[in-house]
């Protein structure tokens, strides 16, 4: 996983467009030392979907309360 600041990764948008889609990098975007986004792949992000999906199904016949407490 590669670091990049915000303004550098904006004057490289193409070329960190490339290396994800050539070499399935994945790049977090930092702003002020903070990581504040991430460019991956489009099948990183529908892995990404499945697993929230996934997770949200197993999720809704939980009771997030205290009923009976």
């Amino acid at each position: 996983m590669t670091k990049v600041e915000a303004n550098q990764a904006q004057a490289q948008f193409v070329e960190l467009i490339s290396r994800v889609e050539d070499h399935q990098e994945r790049i977090v975007i930092e702003h002020a030392g903070q990581s504040v986004a991430a460019v991956i792949s489009y099948a990183d992000l529908q892995q990404f979907e499945a697993l929230e999906d996934a997770s949200e199904s197993s999720n809704s016949g939980k009771s997030a309360g205290f009923d009976g407490v």
